[in-house]
């Protein structure tokens, strides 16, 4: 099973499940109405996870989804303490 990227069926699919309002900036509100900002973090571990975040941020940005990436990771003590009170929404790290 191969999975592409499709932006125009991400699109239908956030249409589907209520997030088909925009913003002024052409970004999707969430389903009470309000900005919805997918915030992507990661621990300052390797210099691999900057791109790969930019990546992101590029291809659901394309969609509608507004990101905000912490900038260039944080340090593992605030990584964890973010990561075991459950503060954060995606993540990038090593498998």
């Amino acid at each position: 099973n191969t999975t592409k990227y499709d932006p125009a069926l991400a699109k239908q699919l956030l249409d589907e499940i209520g997030m088909d309002k925009l913003d002024g900036d052409n970004f999707r509100l969430d389903l009470d109405g309000n900005p919805f900002v997918f915030r992507i973090s990661y621990p300052e571990a390797s210099v691999e996870f900057n791109p790969v975040a930019e990546l992101l941020k590029e291809q659901l940005e394309a969609v509608g989804i507004r990101v905000e990436i912490d900038p260039l990771g944080i340090d593992w003590g605030l990584y964890n303490q973010r990561k075991d009170g459950n503060e954060i929404m995606a993540s990038i790290l090593w498998n």
